[in-house]
């Protein structure tokens, strides 16, 4: 088993991305995408392709910088497909000041 693809590779570390895997043969039931250590189930769409929802990563709260973590599946009797990506985990962006203060009028 393999897996062939994932997409997208980043989003919010809010969680909810919603990631499409692209296997070699049929997913089987109950196959799991892992975003580091925490894991998610995988929804079969058809024969080889499914998608997991990324989970909120909490730990990046007072953290500015982006988190990259390892994406994996794994479950339905196997331990580990072969093949792996890395995920993104982004901080939210935050709005600091805008320019001008007041819209001129015309």
């Amino acid at each position: 088993l393999h897996l062939l693809g994932a997409s997208p590779l980043s989003g919010p570390d809010s969680g909810g991305t919603v990631v499409w895997i692209n296997m070699n043969s049929p997913v089987p039931s109950e196959m799991q995408c892992s975003f580091g250590s925490f894991r998610v189930p995988i929804e079969a769409v058809n024969n080889t392709i499914g998608y997991c929802k990324s989970p909120a990563w909490p730990m990046m709260s007072d953290n500015e910088h982006d988190l990259i973590v390892e994406l994996t599946v794994s479950g339905g009797g196997y331990d580990m497909a072969m093949g792996s990506f890395f995920f993104r985990f982004v901080p939210p962006v935050v709005l600091r000041e805008v320019v001008p203060e007041k819209i001129p009028e015309v």
